[in-house]
């Protein structure tokens, strides 16, 4: 809740400097915010299971992912 705070006055400050500019500022702000915490999340739950290695292979193991799996049929149709 605390962390609401600093980015109320951070969208502030954008909004009085007003345009498009404070607009496209706020857009990177934000994308390296989600980025920063995309990495954060995925460092910390592989570290949690014992890395990533583990992660993929727990993923494989549920059917989850399939990595290698992947054949070029044109005859075929697929319907989704």
């Amino acid at each position: 809740m605390l962390l609401c705070i600093p980015f109320c006055f951070e969208s502030f400050f954008f909004f009085v400097q007003g345009g498009i500019k404070a607009v496209i500022w706020n857009d990177v702000f934000q994308a390296v915010v989600m980025l920063a915490g995309l990495v954060a999340i995925i460092a910390v739950g592989s570290s949690k299971v014992g890395g990533f290695s583990n992660v993929l292979d727990i993923m494989e193991k549920n059917n989850r992912i399939k990595l290698v799996r992947y054949r070029l049929i044109f005859m075929r149709h697929f319907n989704f």
